[in-house]
Order: structure tokens, then C-alpha cells, then sequence
């Protein structure tokens, strides 16, 4: 029984924001920080891939993620 329990929490997906999933979208933080990409969702967070490297204070990232334990700090897609 746990074992089922376990299964269906790791494949659980927030139901919001999995219609966004594949799409490209702009996230705004409640910190005013904005990011966009096209998200990829999974059951333990979020991930915001950009189109092309992207250079922000002298870092090269490809993506940005977010954790599901920070889904209260959205304020908006």
C-alpha cells in the first residue's frame, strides 16, 4: 500500500499548471523577478527552458526552475 501511495505522489501534477505545460510563458515571482521559457511540469517542480543560452550577470543559463515548494511565490503567468 505505501508503495502505491508513493507512485501516485511522484506522478501527481499540478492541474493549472499542467495546461501551461509545452507552452511558452512569462512568470512573474512575488519578489517583481520575471523569467519566461517554455515550461516543462513535473510532480517536484517546474522548469522554464530558454530558447537559446541566455546571459544574465555574467552566468550562461538554459533554463530556470522552480521547485514546488515555491509555488506560493508565483504571482502570475
Amino acid at each position: 500500500m505505501t508503495l502505491i501511495g508513493a507512485y501516485i505522489r511522484t506522478t501527481i501534477k499540478d492541474a493549472c499548471l499542467k495546461s501551461f505545460h509545452g507552452f511558452h510563458v512569462t512568470l512573474e515571482r512575488a519578489s517583481g523577478k520575471v523569467v519566461w521559457g517554455i515550461m516543462s511540469l513535473a510532480s517536484t517542480g517546474l522548469e522554464l527552458r530558454y530558447w537559446m543560452q541566455c546571459k544574465t550577470n555574467n552566468t550562461s543559463n538554459r533554463a530556470n526552475i522552480l521547485h514546488a515548494s515555491e509555488y506560493g511565490d508565483i504571482q502570475a503567468i
